[in-house]
């Protein structure tokens, strides 16, 4: 589950949460924001990098997928979000470990 809010005209927030057998879990918190003419997904993980943000910058938009980049990741280097209509989005993050590529889908249906 995931959950966003517009903080300002440069600042959405959001986290992201896992939900057994009814208890939710918090993954991590993430800010998009738009700085200096680009836009950054920079989320903080609690179980990754000491829980400390990895920006990811926006690299690619072609109509409704946008793609983030970090190379100096492993996993994830790329985070893509793809509108798939009104109510249902694709997450996808990718990598590379052991010279294996690496990666999960992740579909999201709006509510309310």
């Amino acid at each position: 589950v995931e959950s966003w809010e517009k903080v300002n005209d440069t600042l959405y927030a959001g986290k992201s949460y896992e939900v057994v057998n009814g208890d939710s879990t918090l993954l991590e918190t993430i800010q998009l924001v738009a700085t200096g003419g680009s836009i950054f997904y920079i989320p903080t993980t609690q179980e990754q990098n000491n829980r400390q943000p990895v920006s990811f910058k926006l690299k690619n938009q072609v109509g409704e997928k946008f793609t983030f980049e970090n190379p100096e990741q492993d996993l994830p280097t790329t985070i893509t979000y793809e509108f798939q209509n009104d109510t249902t989005l694709k997450a996808a993050i990718s990598g590379t470990i052991n010279g294996e590529i690496k990666g999960m889908e992740f579909m999201y249906i709006k509510e309310h």
